[in-house]
């Protein structure tokens, strides 16, 4: 499994990795930030469907793991890589303008075939895209590693967002409390100002 991320702040940033932990994980069903007990904070979530026309599905969900922020996903019907390609994962505002997140492998037989389950650390700065409204879409692609990887170098070189890479497969617009807080936020504000 490859873990990649790029921190991004304010349209530019400092490139970055990360490594993904399961150890002390707590996902929206265990009842991390996805709570769904009576009272408790609804869940940032996304339902990736295909877009290629395949049988693929899965589900995203942004969650805890000890005090980082940790982004679980679950997918299936996926056709399995080979040595040379992977799944990437993207905080995505469009199909041209994505943030790479990760990218995994998907074997080919066993339990396990077709099957993406994981989870990946992520910057918290991810939250700040979500809060503003400007990134509010999971999509999954599948790309060759070499190009993949030179993207994500260049890009951090260039302190830029990568060009975006790979075949689209599965994509699904994020719902929770905060994708878009901070506009909300905003035109309270102005809403009170007003008054």
């Amino acid at each position: 499994m490859i873990v990649v991320v790029i921190l991004l702040v304010s349209g530019g940033g400092d490139g970055g990795s990360t490594t993904a932990s399961t150890e002390g994980a707590t996902t929206a069903a265990e009842g991390g930030n996805g709570e769904t007990n009576a009272g408790a904070k609804p869940a940032t979530e996304a339902k990736l469907e295909a877009v290629d026309g395949s049988e693929a599905k899965g589900f995203a969900s942004f969650g805890r793991v000890k005090n980082k922020l940790a982004l679980q996903v679950e997918a299936t019907g996926l056709a399995p890589t080979t040595a040379s390609t992977s799944y990437a994962i993207w905080l995505a505002q469009n199909p041209r303008k994505m943030i790479p997140l990760a990218s995994t492998a998907v074997k080919g037989t066993g339990k396990a075939a077709g099957v993406i389950a994981a989870q990946f650390e992520v910057p918290v700065e991810i939250l700040g895209y979500l809060a503003s409204g400007t990134f509010d879409q999971i999509a999954i692609t599948k790309v060759d590693n070499k190009r993949f990887q030179t993207g994500i170098e260049v890009a951090t070189k260039r302190k830029k967002t990568p060009t975006y890479l790979g075949e689209e497969v599965l994509r699904g617009t994020i719902t929770g409390p905060i994708v878009g807080l901070a506009v909300r936020e905003e035109e309270k504000k102005a809403e009170e100002e007003g008054k």
